[in-house]
């Protein structure tokens, strides 16, 4: 669809669109000149998160925000100003001056010696048991699903949309499963032993094109972000190297994700038999990331009455989901108030479920005037739990998680949610598992690192 200038600028033309695009750039620049801080490269990804969900459809869609008026559309930025100016008082405030130097700050003989390595094997080769099995043997459509949505029972770890007794082990699983198969591409990185290296691609290549094939853009994210930052942590880069890789790893995953919409639903199999696949490609559009829409949205409703202010009460949903839904049948689903409202219910169920956007979440709970500030909060303390976990423990496991758990930061857009941090729980805990299983035999490895000791790793040659 071609550019539409009179479309665009409804959007162009508003004061408040203008002051949060600018706001974003001032902040990350201010991020840039101190990524020594770990901190600042949350808060940096937590700025790109507000842009992608928040930026780029109204740019990319004109036409689907001609039904508002200027005053809607400068009422919800209006709220996107204000968390972005919320979460970086609240960053200062709350999140510790720790410094980055900690994500690269171990021994890498501890990877090429073979623990860490065994136990990512040990934990992969029993979670694939279970998955295949739940895939009914089917090794090969497992691995590489190119017909997921035709064939939903192919694909690991799959479950209904309302879980039954067992659906929270089988989210269990598929949560620890997509964080050991990103364990793969950060070991790849920080390992200096070429026989590791090579079992660690030959991983790679075997465990991650089911992300991509499935369907879903979030878990892609989550699985190779931790690798690209940790890369960027360990060689000795100057800035255009830096840079030319970000572009790169930028461009495939832009095609990739293009690819997983475009042909999700007839089987990503059909860009090599297609002849026009190029051209699809080049002419498909990125979708679901109109929360710029939700928000007018909830402001809309919250006028009229429809939908009260939730005090909390959406987050409390959040959390009280792990509780299966055989043991408690009238458990509340999460958003359902406004699914219902946006896209209305067939037979008393819903039609589809909606994200709120994570900046229209707060508002939502806590209204206009102090709902940005919810998730600006949540986000600082995010951040505070993050930087402490590197105080003590296994350096090489704990690194790992922190990686991993940055890389969970742009899915937590759509909603706050438990949903999306599970992954980080459940690595928590196996990091402590390891931590004590290597604990009762080499003590050492677990003892507190001295305040300002100076970085173990040194970064990697290109």
């Amino acid at each position: 669809m071609p550019f539409d200038e009179s479309a665009a600028a409804i959007v162009f033309g508003s004061p408040m669109f203008i002051a949060a695009i600018g706001l974003v750039i001032i902040l990350l620049l201010e991020a840039a000149t101190k990524l020594h801080q770990l901190r600042f490269i949350y808060g940096s990804l937590v700025y790109l998160t507000t842009a992608l969900w928040y930026f780029i459809d109204p740019v990319y869609q004109p036409r689907e925000y001609q039904k508002f008026t200027p005053a809607e559309i400068d009422q919800a930025y209006l709220q996107v100003v204000l968390f972005l100016v919320a979460f970086r008082f609240l960053l200062q405030l709350i999140a510790p001056r720790t410094p980055t130097r900690i994500l690269r700050d171990f021994n890498p003989r501890e990877i090429d010696r073979g623990p860490i390595v065994a136990a990512l094997f040990a934990t992969w080769l029993v979670l694939f048991a279970i998955g295949i099995t739940r895939a009914n043997f089917d090794v090969l459509n497992a691995m590489f699903p190119l017909k997921s949505r035709l064939n939903w029972g192919s694909v690991m770890f799959a479950r209904p949309r309302y879980g039954g007794t067992t659906a929270f082990l089988i989210s269990a699983a598929s949560y620890s499963y997509m964080m050991t198969c990103s364990g793969f591409g950060m070991m790849l990185v920080c390992t200096r032993r070429s026989t590791i290296r090579a079992w660690m691609l030959l991983m790679i290549a075997f465990t991650w094109p089911m992300f991509v094939l499935s369907g879903s853009r979030h878990t892609v994210l989550a699985v190779a972000l931790p690798a690209i930052l940790m890369t960027l942590l360990v060689k000795r880069w100057n800035m255009v190297q830096r840079f030319a890789f970000l572009a790169t790893c930028g461009l495939v995953m832009n095609v990739l994700m293009l690819a997983v919409i475009e042909f999700r639903n007839e089987g990503l199999d059909q860009i090599l038999e297609q002849s026009n696949s190029a051209e699809r490609l080049a002419r498909a559009k990125h979708l679901g990331l109109n929360m710029p829409e939700e928000m007018i949205h909830i402001l809309r409703y919250q006028r009229s009455g429809a939908m009260p202010i939730e005090y909390g009460w959406n987050y409390v949903e959040h959390v009280l989901n792990v509780i299966p839904r055989p043991l408690w049948p009238e458990k509340p689903m999460p958003g359902w108030r406004f699914a219902a409202l946006r896209l209305g219910t067939h037979r008393g169920d819903l039609v589809a479920t909606l994200s709120y956007g994570f900046v229209g979440q707060g508002v939502s709970n806590f209204g206009p005037l102090f709902g940005p500030f919810a998730p600006a909060l949540l986000l600082s303390v995010f951040c505070r739990l993050l930087c402490g976990l590197r105080n003590r423990g296994n350096p090489v496991a704990r690194a790992s998680l922190m990686l991993f758990c940055l890389g969970l930061v742009p899915n937590l857009g759509r909603d706050i949610s438990l949903f999306v941090l599970w992954p980080a729980i459940f690595g928590y805990v196996a990091v402590r598992v390891y931590e004590w299983r290597l604990r009762s035999g080499r003590p050492v490895a677990t003892r507190r690192r001295p305040a300002g000791s100076p970085p173990r790793l040194e970064p990697q040659p290109a």
